[in-house]
């Protein structure tokens, strides 16, 4: 059954004293004049060709799958704007906040940085899970962002590049804190082509490409050739066991297939087509039960 509602943003203003982040998806900062509340409205890729691609109900899905795990992320709503379907991502940030993104913090560090070829060219390290904590460690908040590269694992998340996480800060009074989780839109089955959904459900190949071959990190570990995330997660395992058993707990105690079914078939089938339905649940179950194997080995996720 179906209870996920198309909210109408046609009485929100398009914000034109807000900037306009990296990325390729189609989008504008909108203001409700009443509230002043904010938030980016992501429009879906491929409609011209009459092909809409599902980042928008991705990044809804990631949002609630965050929230079951008690991890910070932005809220999400589907919803239209000037008859047009999207997703509406409300403003992570109080008045008195500001984002350092990611690349601030290596560009301090790595002097040679190249951001698009994702190495600092003086020291050789790629952008990495050690890149990423060097650059962050007088913050003391190294811990906190190792939960965003399990919780990739987990959605399959593939863009997880350094403009794609932050630190918030408190202009007032200095507190930081890991930013909320945004740009979630590109995992979870979102631009597999309906047509292609019974082959990956029939094919266990197919299907293990989806889950596991094709299925790559933005955040490297030592080479800057990508790595799977479940490799990363093995690595993520032995190096920082205590630091991150936690948020497997939470995924295996609180993360239920009952959790999942209810998150996924709340969606209306004009939003998210039922065969591509059943696939993003047996790819979401299939993760969890990997990610809970990597740490519990297999009677783990029994």
């Amino acid at each position: 059954m179906s209870t996920e509602v198309l909210i109408n943003f046609d009485n929100w203003e398009v914000d034109e004293d807000s900037p306009f982040g990296s990325g390729a998806s189609e989008k504008k900062w909108l203001i409700n004049p009443i509230t002043k509340q904010k938030g980016i409205f992501k429009f879906p890729k491929g409609v011209d060709i009459g092909k809409p691609t599902g980042e928008y109900w991705a990044e809804k899905v990631a949002s609630q799958l965050a929230e079951i795990l008690d991890i910070e992320c932005a809220k999400v709503d589907i919803g239209t704007f000037k008859c047009r379907v999207g997703s509406m991502s409300y403003m992570i940030l109080t008045e008195d906040e500001e984002l350092i993104e990611g690349i601030q913090y290596i560009t301090n560090i790595y002097k040679e940085y190249n951001q698009d070829k994702f190495i600092d060219f003086r020291t050789q390290e790629p952008y990495s899970i050690k890149m990423i904590l060097q650059s962050i460690r007088e913050t003391g908040l190294g811990n906190n962002f190792l939960t965003l590269p399990i919780f990739d694992a987990l959605i399959g998340n593939s863009d997880r590049h350094h403009s794609n996480w932050g630190i918030v800060k408190n202009k007032v009074n200095g507190n930081i804190r890991i930013s909320p989780l945004y740009d979630n839109g590109s995992s979870l089955c979102c631009l597999i082509d309906e047509k292609d959904v019974p082959d990956y459900l029939r094919d266990k190949m197919r299907f293990e490409s989806l889950i596991f071959g094709k299925s790559k990190s933005m955040i490297r570990w030592e080479n800057l050739d990508r790595i799977r995330h479940f490799e990363l997660i093995e690595h993520i395992k032995n190096e920082y066991y205590e630091e991150t058993l936690f948020i497997i707990e939470k995924i295996r105690n609180t993360l239920s297939g009952t959790k999942i079914r209810e998150i996924i078939y709340s969606y209306n089938d004009s939003i998210i087509n039922p065969k591509v339905k059943e696939l993003l649940y047996a790819f979401l179950m299939e993760r969890r039960e990997r990610l809970i194997k990597i740490y519990y080995g297999e009677r783990g996720a029994e």
